[in-house]
């Protein structure tokens, strides 16, 4: 045939390597655009996100201005900004409330003196507080034969109330090194129980170190008092030379007695008792000693802690509790003796009805 190509290898080898190269093209533009769509939509996500970051940390360069106010009476420094958060009570940490009202409820029970607030909860609780050295003394100030013990100063019929002026805590190191310190502004009053008056002692600095141990050996009673093992290690107190803060009722504290009421000595309304003080016409609480009498055989002893339980510690002293032995009644003369006073016969009341008598 005249018009038929020959065909040859050479020819198909060189038509095959032409189509190869367009298949090659092609597949490279097509790998090439999927590669850069995916940069695009990687490069986009990163914009986004700058964005969204930038967006986020934007408050953040506000300049927000501190106001550090300090109490002119108790030196008491209060850091305040302008967010609205001053005082409010979301703005102190859980630890620090706590360690705040462990610091303040130990220097009031070892600060103030009250015979019947020793006896019940004031002396286990500032023992199961302390460590031993500082348990050592407190144990020396109430001492019998200290001539100086709170007992002999003022005895039953006054008694010590301590007001916290401030506390402030601090903390140095980190971890198990760290030392917890606390410093603590408080006065001192004096409380007549007789007449309810009350007069300014004086204003104290308190500084102590205190740790927290949750192994510590206590019974359930001293758990009660100190479930988280609160330990205080270091104990100092001296006087405040600083202004002392004005005292609320620097007078007579004691109620007036409405009118129709009749005086009665030692309450300032009929019905009320002192602290530790029975009330008349109420029944005593089970298992509570009673002022003045000696305790029951087997009863527990306020400040005395059953052998072998919890941490030993000194006993209470002898605050006055057991009752001495009554005063021997004098005896009179024979045949001098006053008679006994007779009885008067209760008169009977008539019996009426409707205003007739039975007469």
């Amino acid at each position: 045939m005249l018009g038929k190509k020959k065909e040859s290898p050479q020819i198909d080898n060189t038509a095959a390597k032409g189509v190869n190269f367009e298949v090659s093209i092609a597949d490279l533009a097509r790998r090439s655009e999927k590669r850069a769509w995916m940069i695009a939509w990687t490069c986009l996500f990163i914009v986004i996100a700058m964005v969204g970051g930038f967006i986020y940390i934007l408050p953040l360069k506000r300049e927000v201005p501190y106001l550090i106010m300090a109490d002119a009476f108790t030196g008491q420094a209060t850091v305040a900004t302008l967010r609205g958060d001053f005082n409010s009570p979301n703005s102190i940490t859980a630890s620090e409330a706590l360690a705040r009202s462990n610091v303040a409820q130990y220097i009031i029970a070892r600060e103030s003196f009250d015979v019947a607030m020793m006896n019940l909860r004031d002396w286990d609780l500032v023992n199961v507080m302390s460590a031993p050295n500082v348990r050592n003394g407190y144990a020396a100030i109430h001492a019998g034969n200290n001539p100086d013990s709170p007992f002999k100063k003022y005895g039953k019929e006054r008694a010590v109330r301590v007001k916290i002026l401030s506390i402030q805590l601090e903390r140095k190191g980190s971890g198990d090194s760290a030392r917890n310190s606390a410093t603590v502004r408080f006065q001192r009053v004096e409380y007549d129980k007789k007449t309810g008056d009350t007069k300014p002692l004086d204003s104290k600095i308190a500084r102590l170190e205190y740790t927290y141990k949750p192994n510590l050996a206590m019974d359930e009673k001293q758990r009660y008092n100190n479930p988280l093992g609160f330990q205080v290690t270091e104990y100092t107190v001296d006087n405040d030379y600083a202004a002392s803060p004005p005292v609320e009722n620097p007078v007579s504290a004691q109620p007036q007695v409405p009118a129709g009421y009749p005086a009665q000595q030692g309450y300032g309304y009929p019905g009320q008792a002192y602290p530790g003080q029975q009330v008349p016409g109420q029944p005593a609480v089970p298992g509570q000693q009673v002022p003045g009498q000696p305790p029951v055989p087997g009863q527990q002893v306020p400040g005395q802690m059953p052998a072998g339980q919890g941490q030993v510690y000194p006993s209470a002293p002898d605050f006055g509790n057991p009752a001495a032995a009554p005063a021997a009644q004098p005896q009179y003369p024979a045949g001098a003796a006053p008679a006994a006073p007779q009885q008067v016969p209760a008169a009977q009341a008539p019996n009426q009805v409707n205003g007739v008598g039975n007469r």
